[in-house]
């Protein structure tokens, strides 16, 4: 095991230099920022992190949050892909809504969904629908992926609202009206 100046506990490191740039900069692998923090020389200012959860546990879930749409941006940007910061800003709340970084994937978010078929719309499909079958669960579909897989209307935009025209001179009411 090598030491950088102080520096432990990491598995790789190399000396890099930006394209245009004169400057030289160090990258290491390691799973432990709070040991890198601690080290004297070190420009804070410059320091980048890509290790969302270690992030996370020293500056908190909303830096983390940040960090993880500035990494899945450069991932984009890097392959030339042009998406609104918003439709990223969006699936990155959902990762971090349970208080703490948590994967999109079968043993993240979708392990936590409710419905059956929200489930089953990730991965696993068969595991997923037999699981709910020999459970005896089911599903109400009221979500947009189960609505989308049994083709009903989306309840989202105008798919919230259902307008009733009575004839024979009733009043036109909206099903929140008439309950």
């Amino acid at each position: 095991s090598l030491i950088i100046k102080g520096i432990a506990d990491y598995t790789d490191a190399k000396l890099t230099k930006k394209s245009g740039s004169k400057e030289y900069y160090l990258v290491i692998a390691s799973q432990n920022l709070s040991n890198i923090l601690c080290q004297d020389g070190i420009d804070l200012s410059r320091l980048e992190c890509n290790n969302i959860r270690e992030f996370a546990k020293i500056y908190g879930i909303e830096a983390a949050r940040l960090l993880a749409i500035k990494e899945t941006l450069d991932v984009l940007d890097y392959y030339g892909l042009d998406v609104d910061v918003r439709h990223i800003s969006m699936a990155v709340d959902a990762q971090f809504w349970p208080g703490k970084p948590t994967p999109i994937g079968r043993y993240g978010l979708v392990r936590a969904k409710q419905s059956v078929l929200a489930r089953a719309s990730f991965e696993e499909v068969k595991k997923h629908i037999i699981a709910a079958a020999i459970a005896g669960e089911i599903d109400p579909v009221i979500g947009v992926a189960e609505s989308v897989i049994t083709g009903q209307t989306l309840p989202v935009g105008t798919g919230v609202v259902r307008v009733f025209y009575g004839f024979g001179g009733k009043s036109d009411k909206t099903e929140e009206e008439s309950h």
